[in-house]
């Protein structure tokens, strides 16, 4: 029987390693699609709002906890802002502090529920949403000299993984520090698969009924290591003030074993 023959799910049960599992499902031009679909992005939004908003939240709060007091007036972005919940949550927390908040993403149907989230939002001000590129004109007028940079499931979307981070971490300021939450490329792979196969479950709230398989393979296939984000970052000047996972860390229970979770600061002049 040929693998056209199997369902996606038999494919994945039968994969017995990470290196199965891309086999099983192959790379595919269209990655960087699922978040254009205007089903997928609402969908994506209505999990962050529900089974993912805890996430959402501890990664701010570590984020807050790490960066301490705002100083007035700072510059936050948000590179692949999504839906903008991680934004508009840190916007809300520092509403006081006259700060300016970006978020950039290249997907127009994001940007525009970002824009429907925004205007729900009762006290954040000076937030705005682009749609575009880095090298975008104004996204690069809008993210220069930034003071906290966050960055969530965006790295293994991008073609380039370490050029793109490079033209962002030259955006961050000296001092300016930076949050980075991604799927990392060492996943422990029974998590990994047990993640694919939510995928696959098509019930409501499961993790990617807004986030197709063969996307979620896309990412990892595409993501980083821990060493080599981390070894990114200490090239441009990052120091890492957290790591998760970290070295001895047990890495066989969610989400560590799938994900990473770094925030660093960049060094002074």
């Amino acid at each position: 029987m040929s693998r056209s023959q199997f369902t996606a799910l038999e494919r994945l049960e039968q994969c017995q390693s990470v290196e199965d599992m891309l086999r099983a499902f192959p790379s595919r031009d269209d990655r960087f699609a699922p978040f254009d679909d205007p089903v997928i992005a609402r969908l994506y939004d209505a999990l962050l709002a529900s089974d993912r908003a805890s996430m959402i939240k501890s990664a701010t709060n570590d984020f807050c906890a790490a960066i301490g007091r705002v100083k007035k007036g700072a510059h936050f972005v948000d590179v692949g802002c999504g839906s903008g919940r991680t934004l508009l949550d840190l916007a809300g927390r520092f509403s006081q502090s006259k700060c300016a908040f970006v978020g950039v993403d290249p997907s127009v149907e994001m940007i525009a529920i970002a824009k429907e989230n925004y205007k729900r939002q009762r006290n954040p001000k000076n937030v705005s949403f682009l749609c575009g590129h880095l090298n975008n004109v104004l996204v690069a007028k809008r993210t220069q000299n930034t003071d906290y940079m966050i960055i969530r499931n965006t790295v293994s979307w991008m073609a380039d993984s370490a050029a793109e981070l490079r033209i962002w971490l030259e955006r961050l300021k000296p001092g300016g520090q930076i949050m980075i939450r991604e799927i990392r490329r060492d996943a422990f792979f029974p998590l990994l698969k047990a993640r694919v196969r939510r995928c696959l479950a098509f019930k409501a709230g499961d993790l990617t009924l807004a986030y197709p398989p063969s996307a979620m393979v896309a990412a990892y296939r595409s993501a980083l290591t821990v060493g080599k984000l981390v070894a990114i970052l200490n090239r441009f000047g990052i120091t890492i003030t957290i790591e998760r996972p970290r070295k001895h860390d047990d890495v066989t229970a969610e989400p560590w074993g799938v994900d990473m979770f770094l925030v660093g600061e960049k060094a002074r002049d």
